[in-house]
Formats: structure tokens, sequence, C-alpha cells
């Protein structure tokens, strides 16, 4: 008896596309793996490039979300200023333009392409009335991929932010944006 032929795909092969999108997201995601040391804060003097009120993520899931999963950000911020910092808050960024290469990887990454996206307002989460300089608060956000009213079809990478929000005394401009930093999200495309 011969072996019957099959015209389904192989799991390998389904798989494929999906590591390919995964392997894209991994650079750009910008996370802190655990146990890994923080960089040291800069002193007064010397700002630090994350901003004001720095923000560092720690984990992203899924990867590579379905839709009907919900997005998953964790991380913390840290005020890396001389003074306390009040009304600290944070909120997801969605760049809806898709990466169009590797090579604009490093450019988005370096702040450089722009993609600081569009306010997911859903996401404002209010961390510390108060921040002193140094400190730093842990943050969880989620989202509904659903509600981000991405492409079901096409698949993509796409650059996702958190910012920071708070009021830095004595600069006069009120509440505003103190850091920010971004990662990728490859939605799994439907058929």
């Amino acid at each position: 008896m011969r072996p019957r032929a099959t015209t389904s795909t192989s799991p390998r092969r389904r798989r494929a596309p999906l590591l390919a999108v995964a392997a894209a997201t991994a650079l750009l995601v910008g996370i802190v793996p655990p146990g890994q040391a923080a960089s040291p804060s800069p002193s007064a003097s010397e700002p630090s490039p994350l901003g004001e009120v720095a923000v560092r993520l720690t984990s992203q899931l899924p990867l590579v979300p379905a839709p009907g999963e919900t997005l998953r950000i964790s991380g913390y911020v840290e005020n890396t200023t001389a003074a306390s910092v009040t009304d600290v808050s944070v909120r997801l960024r969605l760049s809806p333009t898709p990466v169009r290469s590797r090579s604009e990887i490093d450019q988005i990454l370096a702040g450089e392409a722009g993609r600081t996206g569009i306010s997911v307002n859903s996401t404002l989460t209010a961390l510390a009335s108060e921040l002193a300089p140094g400190v730093r608060t842990e943050f969880s956000l989620s989202v509904p991929l659903d509600d981000l009213g991405l492409s079901p079809v096409t698949p993509s990478v796409l650059v996702v932010g958190v910012e920071s929000i708070a009021d830095v005394p004595d600069d006069g401009s009120g509440t505003r944006q103190t850091g920010f930093t971004r990662t990728g999200v490859s939605p799994r495309a439907t058929k």
C-alpha cells in the first residue's frame, strides 16, 4: 500500500510566514530581559536621552497577536530628573504606517523616522501623583487588538509606542509627554 498524497500544507510551511513576521517584530521590540540591569540613570546635569520620565519595556505579549486577542505591554517609568514630577501616567501610541524595510528599523529605533503614532486614549493609565528623582514605578497596558482598527488581511509590522506623561516642575508646560519608547507588533493576518 502506497502512502496517500495530500494537498494540505504542512504545519511547518504554515508557520514559516508567522515566524518571519515574529522575527521582524523581535528586531523592533526593545524589551529589557528579566534580571538584566537597566543602564544607570544619568546625573542631574546630564539629561536622559529617554526623556525626563524614561519608559522601559519588560514584556509584550503576544508578539504576534491574532484578531480577538489582547495586546499586553508592561514595563516601568523612571524619573531621571533632579526634581519630583507630578501627575505621572502612560499610554500607548500606534503608528498606522507599516514598517517598509529592514533598513527602516534602525531609523525607527533611533527616533529618526517619525513614527510617534496616534494616541490610544483607552489605554491612558495614571501611575503616580508624584514621582521622586530616581524612583521608578511599573505599568501594564492592554488593549484588544480589534480595538486598534488594524487590517485583518495584510500581514505587517507596525510601530507601537509607549509614552510617559507628567508635569515637570518649573518648566511652565503643564502635563506633557516626558518620555517615549517604541516597540513593534505584527498582527497575525487572517485568510
